[in-house]
């Protein structure tokens, strides 16, 4: 029992350490993309940044390093997944409501299909969703990296090819970099302001709701 609350411990921390990592990145994306653009998908590698990063970017290290993060941030699900079974399939649902009718299709499928699964869908829910599952950290590990390699690839592709409508947007990031990026910080700021009173409220609401006629 200790050292399953132990466990729980060291996975939520690193689930928030990771979080922390990847707000970063989304805070100074504009100075990030202007001056760095590897540096900004190994903070924060979320799709519209690897799309703007990409006409900026060589292919191999732009793979390169998208895959190992992407990758990271999977593995992080699979063991939030595999630590807390049916709660944590009850966060995920909280996190991801589109997912919800599927949740329990999903795991039937890894069931069946295995690790085959994330080759074809390596997101973060179905990362969670195989660890709920069970499936083996030795099949887990190099089907979400080489279905992650295959995303990069192809999300790489399409900035490429976007490059011509949103190479104008980055040359105007770059004379507006300062502003730019006070801005973000301070939208990120924001967001998460409103993200702690939302969830002390709901923290609140669940303590009273049980006192009330």
């Amino acid at each position: 029992m200790a050292k399953s609350a132990e466990r729980r411990r060291i996975v939520v921390a690193a689930a928030a350490v990771l979080t922390s990592i990847t707000l970063s990145g989304v805070a100074f994306s504009p100075a990030l993309l202007t001056y760095s653009p590897l540096l900004l998908i190994a903070l924060s590698p979320i799709p519209r940044h690897l799309v703007l990063a990409a006409p900026i970017s060589d292919p191999i290290p732009f793979v390169a390093i998208a895959t190992l993060r992407r990758a990271i941030a999977c593995t992080m699900y699979y063991f939030l997944g595999d630590t807390f079974g049916e709660s944590g399939l009850a966060w995920l649902s909280k996190r991801y409501p589109k997912l919800r009718t599927l949740v329990r299709w999903i795991d039937r499928l890894f069931q069946r299909a295995g690790a085959a699964v994330l080759v074809v869908a390596p997101s973060p829910p179905m990362s969670a969703l195989a660890g709920n599952a069970k499936l083996p950290l030795w099949q887990f590990v190099p089907a979400v990296t080489i279905g992650q390699a295959i995303w990069c690839s192809l999300t790489y592709w399409l900035g490429d090819f976007l490059g011509a409508w949103t190479m104008p947007f980055i040359a105007w990031l770059k004379d507006h970099v300062v502003s730019a990026t006070i801005a973000c910080i301070a939208a990120v700021a924001a967001y998460q302001l409103v993200r702690r009173y939302r969830q002390r409220k709901r923290a609140a609401d669940a303590i009273h709701s049980p006192l009330e006629p």
